[in-house]
């Protein structure tokens, strides 16, 4: 318990820290304040998961609390799906007080701390380090962060709105203007629950950040557990534990309300279903984490499923038999029939959108559909493919950016050469060579599948951490094992690795961190408070480029807004009144490029229309974009209205008369003189 109170204790400094570097003292107040309120609310969706957990762990025969804990949260990931499809998480907040409170009893009556493992001293700071830069990242609302992301592009137009738009339509379904709205979304689920508990949405949104931060923090105390089962050492699984959180992709996605933390989290799930003596309660602990992986991200049925059955194969062959495999099938089904279901009734396509051009088209024209396609595969040649593999992961983020706007830091760190070396070791060393060939054998997997069956983006990799991060724990902690120079050296390296994690987020975050917890910053409250301040300066800094959120929810509140390109509305308040789709569905400005009058159909709809000309430009050099919502043929439909300039190269164009922002009233107040 010490250990864990000292790596809670330099998790804490760490974040603290790297924010009053980036983000100056200021911004420690609203750090700590945001901290505590968000996470708290995790911790309630947490607990309800940790008691579920705790319920199974005993009956299925698991030997850790990590392991338990993500037997939990992959249960109550799954009982969310059937209660989210059922409508029974948007009916107010005793429904989804009610689904959680059967495992805050379960914990009540079976505590997880009788089994809480114990941590290697020497690895508390270095892993203190990994978890406290994580923190210091999640603190920070969606929109900000990671030049890799776009500034959480992914979090604001899906991950977070999906469930957000799920709460306003009852129940979980497909969208029509959001096409990620058909996946699984097991993640999405957590956050719609947790969303489900708050007045505003919004409100929930650093604490999803912080559920999917914790959820990879016990995917790799599982995988620790996993491998002391299959007698490693301390050292090595304190390696493999700094290996993993300290690989800037790995910390990237946790830190934001992504998903890959669950497909982490099944992967791990299903290795450590391995140790299980129970042929029925390893085949459902596994079957639980395949139905996650797949649940969290589709692509894992290509990534991280083939990984889950080559260590299961490789790893745990004499425990697999008919009952095995009946169980894992049997789980694995229980947990994405809902997702199933929900597409099969409001689409008439099971998968949609995967797969549309075989299984179904659902609302979707073919042309949709064959745009879809073309940006979620690749086309190129097999050396085509192992050059990206090497642009992608091995080289990634050194020397000149090969794709042009697209993402380029050193994000995969070192891990990709020293998990490739320690492999090598392990296949070459007699005592691990069955575990060298499983983490070797996960990492070609995963590897093909994402040579051949994506569209070759360095993050859909991540799933490769495991297997490279176990390989070089193992090797790590048998070189330390042979004598006490190797083991300072291999503590002088887990330490300088677990900054690695950290310099990238100083490196990217330019002055971002003192945002921390500053949701009055994402929603546009600021800027709107701003333009209220006695401080001309201030206002007309402001007033010359307004952001969007200032704009629907304040300058233009209550007008009705089309919005063409622009589509991550998470942070517009409840009663803004602004339509918008993603690049894949049909915008209503293509209803209206088709009439005889656009104009006249235009303005009987709408007042304004917001039009994003650089992300239009962005989807158009991708090959995304519509053909009929040409930026250059917008503007000459458009040509003669009234504008307004808008943050971030956005234009604000009125459908009527002049356009008459209401501006606040000039007022002075202390906060507005806080620029960002």
């Amino acid at each position: 318990m010490r250990s864990w109170l000292l790596c809670t204790l330099v998790a804490l400094m760490t974040a603290c820290l790297i924010t009053w570097i980036d983000g100056g003292v200021d911004a420690l107040p609203s750090m700590a304040v945001g901290c505590i309120t968000s996470l708290a609310l995790a911790l309630v969706w947490l607990a309800s998961a940790a008691g579920l957990g705790s319920w199974l762990g005993i009956w299925m025969g698991v030997r850790g609390a990590a392991t338990s804990v993500c037997l939990g949260v992959a249960a109550l990931l799954v009982v969310d799906q059937w209660c989210g499809t059922m409508g029974l998480l948007s009916s107010g907040i005793v429904a989804p007080l009610v689904v959680l409170a059967p495992g805050w009893w379960l914990l009540a009556r079976q505590p997880l701390a009788l089994r809480t493992p114990t941590l290697p001293t020497w690895s508390t700071v270095p892993i203190g380090v990994a978890c406290g830069t994580m923190l210091a990242a999640a603190m920070v609302p969606a929109g900000f962060l990671w030049s890799t992301e776009f500034g959480g592009y992914d979090a604001l137009s899906y991950h977070l709105q999906v469930p957000r738009e799920w709460l306003l339509a009852g129940s979980m379904r497909p969208l029509e203007h959001v096409a990620y709205a058909g996946f699984p979304n097991f993640v999405e689920g957590a956050y719609m629950h947790l969303m489900a508990l708050r007045s505003d949405p919004r409100d929930a949104a650093i604490a999803c950040q912080l559920l999917h931060a914790c959820m990879l923090l016990g995917a790799a105390g599982a995988i620790a557990e996993t491998l002391r089962i299959e007698g490693v050492n301390d050292w090595s699984r304190g390696c493999a534990g700094v290996a993993l959180l300290a690989t800037p992709w790995v910390m990237v996605t946790g830190s934001l309300a992504y998903s890959e933390s669950g497909v982490l989290l099944g992967l791990a799930l299903a290795m450590a279903a391995i140790t299980l003596r129970s042929r029925w309660a390893g085949g459902v602990a596994f079957g639980l984490g395949v139905g996650v992986m797949i649940g969290s991200k589709a692509s894992s049925l290509m990534l991280a499923v083939p990984a889950a059955f080559a260590w299961a194969l490789v790893m745990g062959r004499s425990r697999i038999d008919p009952r095995w495999w009946l169980a894992w099938i049997g789980a694995a089904s229980v947990a994405l029939f809902p997702w199933l279901l929900r597409n099969a009734w409001f689409t008439a396509a099971p998968v949609f959108p995967l797969l549309c051009t075989e299984l179904g088209l659902g609302w979707w024209k073919p042309v949709q559909a064959a745009r879809w396609d073309a940006a979620h595969g690749s086309d190129a040649s097999v050396a085509q493919r192992l050059t990206a593999l090497w642009q992608q992961w091995l080289a990634f983020g050194a020397g000149a950016n090969p794709r042009e706007g697209e993402p380029w830091r050193w994000f995969w760190g070192p891990l990709p050469w020293i998990g490739l070396a320690s492999n090598m070791f392990l296949l070459g060393t007699h005592h691990w060579r069955r575990l060298g060939t499983a983490t070797a054998l996960m990492t070609a997997l995963t590897l093909l599948g994402w040579m051949f069956t994506t569209h070759l983006q360095s993050r859909f990799l991540v799933p490769v951490a495991v297997p490279m991060a176990v390989a070089t724990g193992v090797a790590m902690g048998a070189a330390a094992a042979a004598q006490i120079t190797v083991r300072r050296l291999t503590m002088l390296v887990c330490l300088c690795w677990s900054f690695v994690a950290a310099w990238a987020l100083v490196h990217d975050a330019g002055g971002r961190l003192a945002l921390s917890g500053r949701i009055d910053v994402a929603s546009g409250a600021l800027d709107l408070e701003m333009l209220a301040s006695e401080n001309d300066a201030i206002v007309e800094s402001v007033r010359g480029r307004p952001g969007v959120e200032a704009t629907a929810s304040g300058l233009f509140k209550g007008q009705r807004i089309l919005s063409v390109g622009w589509s991550t509305p998470f942070w517009l308040p409840p009663d803004a009144r602004v339509w918008w789709s993603t690049v894949w569905d049909r915008s209503l400005m293509e209803d209206a490029l088709a009439q005889p009058d656009p104009l006249a159909w235009l303005r009987e709809r709408f007042d304004l229309i917001l039009l994003d000309e650089p992300m239009l430009r962005r989807w158009q050099r991708s090959g995304w974009l519509s053909p009929e919502l040409d930026p250059g043929h917008l503007r000459s439909v458009l040509a003669g209205q009234d504008e307004m300039q808008l943050a971030g190269g956005r234009t604000l164009i009125g459908l009527g008369e002049r356009l008459q922002p209401t501006w606040p009233k000039r007022h002075h107040r202390d906060a507005a003189e806080r620029s960002y």
